[in-house]
């Protein structure tokens, strides 16, 4: 398995700056995950793990020992 590095940032209000990490890393020969903690609105490009589509979720559930398990498929 490659080395992976995530790439964590609010894609809703800072993508083009996420999205060139991203490309930086994958040229570089590592394996971007890109997880997306913005709570304003979807993000305009497709990223790995989405807090913004989990979050209410979490709240209507009133769960919090769920809360780690934002970012599982």
């Amino acid at each position: 398995m490659d080395p992976s590095i995530g790439v964590l940032g609010t894609y809703d209000s800072k993508l083009a700056e996420l999205l060139f990490l991203r490309d930086e890393i994958r040229l570089n020969g590592y394996r971007a995950i890109t997880i997306n903690l913005g709570t304003k609105e979807r993000p305009k490009a497709e990223v790995d793990f989405d807090l913004y589509i989990r979050i209410p979720d979490l709240i209507q559930s009133r769960d919090q020992r769920s809360f780690p398990l934002v970012f599982l498929r």
